[in-house]
């Protein structure tokens, strides 16, 4: 790759969810490699602090680290966190919602109440509202992208995925409905349909398979990625 390539987003700002690990992580410092700034919203402190230690050594672009809990985000804290940020940059290019947590495989008969809470507001509630919030400064980039996985555990008949597949089927409605209100703006929203890769999060889900059992994720990130 040439140092031109490298650089083709310089000056570009891009907001990622569940940075720290997973598709997050990789596809952050995809971008960073670029030339871009990344903004990486993440619960744990620590582990964003461990992220930002990776993109130092890898000699890019130090991230802005903001530490959130996603499962208990309000309407208040991410319109808060969208005017502290728009002091440090005027627009914002792209938002990947990229967090995940399925927490347990269970079934819905004994499905936790306070999980099922916690799961959809993680992966529908937070990101409409962290996408609301942020809409002004996406709307004032030339052209800005919103981007979401879609996982195949929310088509058919797939058991024990419960509320995870609730709340992301329920995202793709949302950013479906979002984008058709939306033709005239410079947001494009995308949806990818990824296949199972290769993560901790799926480790901890599936113990009875090899990691190798999946692809890596750099492939997701390429999809993702592709103009």
């Amino acid at each position: 790759m040439t140092e031109q390539v490298k650089q083709d987003l310089k000056g570009h700002f891009y907001l990622i969810t569940g940075a720290t690990q997973g598709l997050g992580r990789a596809i952050g410092m995809a971008l960073a490699q670029r030339g871009a700034h990344i903004v990486a919203f993440a619960k744990t402190q620590q582990k964003l602090e461990a992220l930002s230690d990776a993109y130092a050594v890898a000699g890019l672009p130090l991230p802005i680290l903001q530490a959130y809990d996603l499962c208990t985000l309000t309407h208040a804290q991410a319109q808060h966190f969208a005017e502290s940020l728009s002091m440090v940059t005027p627009v914002l290019h792209g938002l990947y919602h990229c967090a995940a947590n399925p927490v347990s495989l269970t079934p819905c008969a004994y499905y936790p109440s306070t999980q099922w809470a916690e799961v959809l507001h993680l992966h529908l509630t937070a990101p409409f509202f962290l996408t609301q919030a942020l809409w002004p400064l996406l709307s004032k980039a030339p052209k800005s992208r919103v981007v979401i996985a879609h996982d195949k555990v929310t088509e058919g008949e797939i058991p024990f995925w419960g509320a995870y597949a609730a709340a992301k089927a329920g995202l793709v409605q949302v950013m479906q409905c979002w984008a058709s209100e939306s033709t005239h703006s410079s947001v494009h929203f995308e949806i990818h349909e990824l296949e199972p890769f290769r993560t901790e999060l799926r480790r901890r889900l599936y113990p009875g398979h090899a990691l190798s059992h999946w692809p890596e994720v750099s492939d997701a990130v390429s999809k993702v990625l592709a103009d």
